[in-house]
């Protein structure tokens, strides 16, 4: 733990360093998410947030303090912060992610249906971004959890014909397969 500690002093000095103290909590807060101390990410994230920075610091540091809330299980004040970002920053570089953690919220929440609208707020509003195709792909998944076989099998295929290169693309072939043995 303590050789932890040190190497985290060493490489937040060198980064004060490098950025002369400017954006000095949100480069503190990013070394303290990448190794998992999420409060301290959230008090360097918070400190960021209330000084003069840039849009793209404020809005990644929006970013990270709401997955750093969720990693704490602050599922609200994760919420919060998602909404906030896509708010104050609807065109930004982190929204598109920001709305999709926003709906995986309400789908590891339950709530199926809120999901489904913020997942295809994903894919109408950034169709182009690296989350429209888990975002497809999850709505095929919520609809699976709603016992909507025929809307999941739908939004699965879309999966594969708008994102046939993505990952996600496999995944929605295999699911359904599954879909059609089990009708």
């Amino acid at each position: 733990m303590r050789f932890i500690n040190i190497v985290l002093i060493c490489i937040s000095l060198t980064t004060q360093l490098w950025a002369g103290d400017k954006n000095k909590h949100f480069e503190q807060g990013k070394q303290f998410f990448k190794i998992k101390n999420y409060k301290k990410a959230v008090t360097n994230f918070n400190k960021e947030l209330k000084i003069e920075s840039s849009d793209k610091i404020k809005s990644k540091s929006l970013l990270y303090l709401g997955k750093s809330y969720y990693y704490l299980n602050k599922k609200d004040k994760a919420m919060n912060s998602f909404k906030k970002l896509i708010k104050d920053f609807p065109k930004g570089d982190n929204s598109p992610e920001a709305q999709r953690w926003l709906a995986d919220i309400y789908y590891y929440k339950n709530e199926f249906e809120r999901a489904i609208a913020e997942y295809q707020k994903v894919i109408t509003e950034y169709p182009k971004s690296k989350d429209a195709p888990i975002a497809q792909f999850q709505l095929g998944q919520c609809y699976l959890k709603l016992k909507n076989t025929e809307k999941a099998t739908k939004e699965f295929q879309k999966v594969i014909d708008t994102y046939p290169d993505s990952p996600y693309a496999e995944q929605a072939g295999f699911k359904i397969k599954i879909i059609r043995k089990i009708k």
